[in-house]
């Protein structure tokens, strides 16, 4: 998972979109997480609706609605569409919806940048816990959290840690999944994924996905759509 501009082609094709997910102890995030406060929205049309779901969103709406909201299709047919939400967070710099016009909303994402991160990822994995907390005190504790080094490397070099991240060689995620947490899940959404995540070994990202209960039926619709050029 990269940049979510640089993901709209694999988006799309709905490869690639979730990573691997490697069986680790889980453990609740310690840092506080007071810095990640709603931010009032600024640019939504006054017509708009605010729901009840992420980012004042929710799975299912349409893309009609999402582009009322001012969100905008990011083209190369990727199903993806850019803007900002009603309900923003403080510091995150990018939103995209996966949306097709017969299901609507089928996931939403959102990229909270770490700018300054060192060799051994501190800061970035630092980020990633308080986003947890936070996500912890509306969904309850993760079902589970993913501390993975696939290479040996890594695992003795602890100070290489950003360069095995951007290699796809570490995972460092929190996981919520529909019937195994402390907490229900709301009845549309079918799982949240906090993770770090970069394309540097001196800066990373903190991605938030909400995947929807009706994420098949996009991916059946992608996939219509794409057999008809054959």
């Amino acid at each position: 998972m990269r940049k979510l501009l640089i993901i709209a082609a694999a988006c799309a094709a709905l490869i690639g979109c979730q990573k691997q997910q490697a069986q680790s102890s889980s453990q609740q995030a310690s840092a506080g997480a007071t810095s990640s406060t709603l931010a009032a929205p600024s640019n939504i049309p006054a017509s708009a609706k605010t729901y009840d779901g992420p980012f004042g969103l929710a799975g299912a709406i349409s893309v009609a609605e999402l582009e009322r909201l001012g969100f905008k299709d990011a083209g190369r047919a990727s199903n993806l569409y850019f803007g900002k939400p009603p309900k923003p967070l403080s510091d995150a710099g990018t939103y995209a919806v996966l949306a097709t016009p017969a299901a609507g909303a089928c996931r939403i994402m959102a990229h909270v940048d770490v700018k300054v991160v060192n060799g051994s990822g501190d800061q970035l994995k630092e980020k990633t816990d308080q986003l947890a907390e936070l996500m912890a005190v509306k969904y309850g504790k993760h079902s589970d959290k993913v501390d993975y080094v696939k290479e040996d490397v890594y695992r003795r070099n602890r100070q290489f840690w950003m360069m095995g991240l951007k290699e796809e060689s570490i995972l460092y995620a929190y996981d919520w999944s529909a019937g195994k947490t402390e907490k229900p899940l709301p009845v549309d959404l079918e799982n949240i994924e906090v993770a770090a995540d970069t394309d540097s070994i001196s800066s990373g990202y903190v991605a938030i996905k909400y995947t929807f209960k009706n994420f098949p039926a996009c991916r059946k619709e992608i996939d219509a759509r794409k057999a008809n050029s054959l």
